[in-house]
């Protein structure tokens, strides 16, 4: 006997015969779920304070994640796929410049000199305003949006 009508014999059946869905009893909540109107939306404030860059935060990418539904999703998705590889890439070079050199960039520039025009990377582009800042400290490249 073919599957598939194996397969539709047997979805006819269960069909049929009235499968059931058992009743679950849920306890009640303890707390009232908040409503969407009660939270106030405020946007998000630009920040003195740098943090690390990660593949939402270029400027490529976000008016598709801000669209929404599916194919703003695939390719907002898509695109930070694509910065997020950018940026492991180059705190891979920081660790390869770092067994290579003994000693971890002291400054931006030096860290622009010794791990990106080294390794001829391109860093994707930023809002205006935004830069990007290398932070001796935590060796880490960072994202600085100023105040408005």
């Amino acid at each position: 006997m073919n599957i598939r009508l194996l397969f539709t014999l047997l979805a006819l059946l269960a069909f049929t015969t009235g499968c059931e869905v058992p009743e679950v009893d849920f306890p009640e909540a303890t707390a009232p779920v908040a409503d969407v109107a009660d939270v106030e939306s405020e946007p998000p404030t630009a920040t003195a304070e740098p943090h690390k860059a990660t593949g939402l935060d270029p400027k490529k990418g976000k008016l598709s994640r801000k669209e929404g539904g599916y194919l703003g999703s695939v390719l907002g998705g898509g695109m930070y796929a694509q910065h997020q590889v950018v940026f492991l890439n180059i705190e891979h070079a920081i660790n390869i410049d770092y067994g290579l050199n003994g000693d971890f960039p002291k400054s931006h520039e030096e860290f622009m000199e010794r791990v990106i025009k080294f390794n001829q990377i391109t860093l994707p582009e930023l809002d205006e305003g935004d830069e990007y800042l290398y932070d001796p400290e935590d060796h880490t490249l960072k994202i600085f949006r100023p105040d408005e």
